[in-house]
Parts: structure tokens; C-alpha cells; sequence
């Protein structure tokens, strides 16, 4: 699954050269939050690659896959919260090529940012649908 990843990856800044937009393509690559904790118990007795299998690692290696973090999936622990995330923009964002930064973010801040950065509008309603973001759930 890697290797796939990467090969596309490369197909897609192969394609993004070809039409001189790399630089000017603000690219966003992330990973999903922690290990997953739950047990082999629906499906078990299926092959990991029938559809109908529920295969996934316990705990234990949950916390493990997360190493040097605390915990996994349905904590608040780092092992949970914290996941990589990989920016290119350079004609965009104005940092060292290669830095680094610890700053925190929120996968709820794409959706804003790429509306800011797009000059796009918010929708106010899809199909019937009415969308406010400034109400709250529980109104």
C-alpha cells in the first residue's frame, strides 16, 4: 500500500511539473489519528482479505503502533490526537523548505482555509440542507 501511495504520489508531482503549477499547488498529506484498539471478534473466523472480515490489531498493539505516544484511537492522549502532516506550497507558504513546525492544527481548519485561500464562498444550504456554522449542535 506504501509503495501504490508513493507511486502516485509521484505520478501526480510528475503532472504537476509537466503543466509548471508544482510550486504554485498547495499540497496536504496526512495521516489518520492513532491505532486502532478493537479486537478480531466480528469475522473472525474470515481471512483478513474477505469483505466480510473485521480484522484489526488489539490494544496492546495499538499503543505499540503509536510508540513513543500514549495510548490510541478514543483517547485524549497523544497517541490518539497527534498525527503527521505534510504541507508544499512554496509559492504559498512563506517557511524554509523542509522546516518543521509543532504547531497544532485541526483537520476541521481545511475546510476554512481552502475557502479563504480559493476566494470561494461558504454554502449557506446543499440540497435542503441548511448549513450555519456559527449554530450549535445542540440548538
Amino acid at each position: 500500500m506504501v509503495d501504490v501511495v508513493d507511486q502516485s504520489v509521484g505520478r501526480l508531482i510528475d503532472f504537476l511539473n509537466d503543466k509548471g503549477i508544482f510550486d504554485n499547488t498547495l499540497i496536504l498529506f496526512c495521516s489518520d489519528n492513532g491505532g486502532c484498539p478493537f479486537e478480531r471478534t466480528s469475522g473472525r473466523y474470515l481471512k483478513p482479505w474477505d469483505s466480510k472480515s473485521y480484522w484489526t490489531y488489539d490494544a496492546s498493539w495499538a499503543h505499540a503502533c503509536n510508540t513513543p505516544f500514549r495510548l490510541y484511537k478514543q483517547n485524549q492522549h497523544e497517541g490518539d490526537i497527534s498525527s503527521p502532516l505534510v504541507v508544499h506550497w512554496p509559492d504559498g507558504i512563506k517557511a524554509k523548505r523542509g522546516s518543521i513546525t509543532n504547531q497544532p492544527t485541526h483537520q476541521i481548519d481545511f475546510m476554512a482555509t481552502f475557502i479563504e485561500l480559493t476566494g470561494a464562498t461558504y454554502p449557506k444550504q446543499i440540497g435542503a440542507r441548511r448549513l450555519d456554522p456559527s449554530r450549535r449542535k445542540s440548538e
